[in-house]
């Protein structure tokens, strides 16, 4: 069984006013400029039923090989809003129809500019697969990109555009981000997951998501915290202990007994996953090369969980604990919420 779909979501903060983001964005011949993942963007003499003319894209993937695509807005408010839908009837189109919208809104003088967008794949499971493990991931960040193409070409660094527009550059940017891990520039995120348009990393980031909850006495434990820490360089992750009163009322909240203590919780996007489940979602969420094992959630969770309960009934007996929880260092006890 495939994991589902998760959406895409890129957001940037233009230090350039609304109408010039608004041009780049919608005047195909501007979008080309700066979307990585476009070498034309064509208005069609055809209109639709709203008086939309219908677009045509192409991508060269390589090889003389390029993959054609339509696509039409759907509602669009100017300065506002503009929403979307876009389909390919390419056979080698893994994507076969998606929706999305992109969202525009002033800030003293910048621009906030959003997209959220979700397609569904065709070739069936094989296509899932390839889709949630290779396509998805670098197609979202192929929009950051491309959203940081703009935003740097929005605030007058027009010369860097055609080397951005380069395969090479971007794979250099790939391999960066799978060696690394997280997001490299502040003024532009892209993730994975909720599609709730109103969500921003940017501008008011949740401090509720992404909390794992451990056994505070459990060397085992203590140490798995310990290698997220140095795995996380935008601090994402926060942490609480199970025998805390914060882990207590987090378990409370999400329906989880609170007396036990071989649990393992990762509190992600309104979700709270355990065991097994939780470990793969947080290794997944650490990024580059710590996402490949997210593979795993393949495997039954029954199975998945039976090796899990084995090493949690016996990590005392193997690893150690403490006599108390552990004290956090001056460096990240901003991150514990105990």
């Amino acid at each position: 069984m495939s994991p589902k779909p998760e959406t895409l979501v890129v957001e940037s903060l233009v230090d350039a006013p609304l109408e010039m983001v608004w041009d780049r964005t919608q005047n195909p011949k501007n979008h080309i400029r700066w979307d990585i993942r476009f070498t034309d963007i064509q208005y069609l003499e055809r209109k639709d039923k709203k008086g939309f003319n219908l677009l045509q894209y192409k991508t060269r993937i390589g090889f003389g090989f390029s993959i054609t695509g339509n696509g039409r807005y759907l509602q669009t408010v100017i300065h506002e809003k503009s929403a979307f839908e876009f389909w390919s009837d390419d056979i080698i189109s893994l994507i076969a129809k998606g929706k999305g919208i992109w969202l525009y809104q002033p800030l003293g003088g910048k621009t906030y500019f959003k997209t959220v967008f979700d397609y569904n794949t065709r070739f069936g499971l094989l296509g899932k697969f390839v889709d949630s493990y290779i396509f998805r991931p670098m197609f979202c960040l192929a929009t950051e990109w491309g959203f940081e193409s703009l935003r740097l070409w929005c605030e007058g660094e027009a010369d860097r555009l055609k080397k951005r527009k380069s395969w090479l550059q971007f794979t250099s940017f790939l391999l960066g981000r799978a060696w690394r891990g997280g997001n490299s520039n502040a003024m532009t995120y892209s993730w994975l997951g909720g599609g709730n348009p109103k969500h921003s990393r940017l501008l008011n980031p949740d401090p509720s998501n992404h909390i794992l909850l451990f056994d505070g006495v459990c060397n085992l434990c203590n140490g798995l915290v310990q290698f997220v820490i140095g795995r996380d360089p935008e601090s994402k992750f926060s942490f609480a202990s199970l025998q805390s009163e914060t882990g207590s009322k987090l378990l409370h909240k999400y329906g989880l007994p609170t007396d036990d203590m071989d649990t393992f919780v990762y509190i992600r996007n309104g979700i709270a996953y355990k065991k097994s489940t939780a470990g793969l979602f947080t290794l997944k969420d650490l990024g580059g090369v710590w996402s490949i094992a997210f593979m795993l959630v393949f495997i039954p969770t029954l199975i998945r969980d039976f090796f899990y309960d084995l090493l949690a009934t016996h990590r005392h007996g193997i690893f150690g604990k403490k006599n108390t929880c552990m004290i956090p260092s001056s460096e990240t006890k901003d991150r514990f919420l105990d």
